[in-house]
C-alpha cells in the first residue's frame, strides 16, 4: 500500500525496498538513513526482536520500526523488516492552516485554544471575555473555515 517499508540485512544492507520507500527516502537520506541503521543493528543484541525510534531525514521525523522477520543462528544472519512512518504534528499542521483561512488575530487565538482542547467556558476565562463572545467568535471560525463542529475543525486541518 503507501506504507514505506524495506528489508534490512544484519549488517545494514539493503535487501528490498518499495516504491513508497524509495518516495520517501530520496538517494541523499537513503544513505543517511543505512549508515544509522548499520549503526543501529551492528550495537543490538542478536535476540532483539523488535525495535522502534524517531529519526529525521531531511527536514521530516519519521518513527522508523524495525523487526526481525527471519533470523538463522547457524550462520548468524538476521532480516528486519524496516517501516518508515512520518511524524506529523497534526495541531501544527491545522494551525498553519488557520493562517491562510484569513482569521482575525481574535478568532486565531481563540482557535488555537480550541485546538488544544480547551472548553469554550475556559477560552471566555482565559481572554477574559464574555462566553457569549467567545461563542459567537467560534461561530465566524466555522464559517471561515467551512466546518459544523470542533471535531470536524480537527479533521478539516489533517
Amino acid at each position: 500500500h503507501g506504507e514505506a517499508l524495506a528489508v534490512v540485512s544484519h549488517d545494514g544492507n539493503l535487501v528490498y525496498k518499495n516504491q513508497a520507500f524509495e518516495k520517501a527516502v530520496g538517494q541523499e537520506k537513503y544513505i543517511q538513513l543505512l549508515t544509522r541503521l548499520s549503526h543501529k543493528t551492528a550495537s543490538e543484541p542478536d535476540d532483539l526482536e523488535f525495535n522502534c525510534y524517531l529519526s529525521k531525514l531531511g527536514h521530516r521525523l519519521y518513527k522508523v520500526s524495525l523487526t526481525t522477520v527471519k533470523a538463522d543462528i547457524h550462520d548468524n544472519t538476521r532480516l528486519n523488516l524496516l517501516r518508515l512512518s512520518r511524524v506529523i504534528d497534526k495541531k501544527l499542521k491545522i494551525n498553519r492552516k488557520l493562517d491562510q483561512a484569513g482569521l482575525s488575530s481574535r478568532e486565531l487565538e481563540i482557535a488555537t485554544l480550541l485546538i488544544k482542547g480547551i472548553s469554550s467556558h475556559n477560552i471566555s476565562e482565559q481572554l477574559n471575555l464574555s462566553y457569549h463572545t467567545v461563542r459567537n467568535h467560534i461561530k465566524h471560525i466555522y464559517h471561515k473555515i467551512g466546518v459544523s463542529t470542533r471535531s470536524e475543525m480537527l479533521t478539516w486541518g489533517g
